[in-house]
């Protein structure tokens, strides 16, 4: 199955053996707290079963999950999984929305100009269906 668009959210949300922290795209201060054992099991769970959901193109159960996981420990990398969910279910305006809440949280620059890409693809998807809304009238 293909996973559209998802490799550097799904990279940093998977980590290194399921690890959820991102330190590398969020400064010392901006990190979330350290999580209690049962606490980031319970938030891994919630991210695998995100990734599955995604996988199988359920795309807003999946942004659902990574929303559900993201309220458990806030996480730059849930943000972007989230946002590319959304995309893909069609959820175009609150794409838009995570992805501003990703750019305006982000310290790296590495991923503003895909981020941005991803927000404006919504711009285009948005412009394609007004123009078939128009079509058929």
């Amino acid at each position: 199955m293909k996973l559209k668009g998802l490799g550097a959210a799904l990279v940093l949300v998977v980590g290194c053996a399921g690890s959820v922290s991102t330190p590398e795209t969020a400064p010392p201060e901006a990190a979330a707290p350290a999580a209690s054992p049962v606490a980031a099991s319970a938030q891994s769970q919630t991210v695998a079963r995100g990734m599955q959901l995604y996988a199988t193109e359920n795309y807003a159960a999946a942004a659902a999950a990574f929303e559900n996981a993201y309220a458990q420990r806030p996480d730059q990398s849930l943000l972007l999984a989230r946002a590319q969910s959304l995309r893909l279910s069609g959820d175009c305006d609150e794409a838009r929305a995570v992805y501003a809440q990703f750019l305006a949280s982000a310290t790296d620059p590495t991923y503003h100009n895909a981020v941005q890409q991803f927000a404006d693809d919504c711009d285009v998807a948005d412009a394609k269906a007004s123009d078939t809304h128009l079509a058929t009238r």
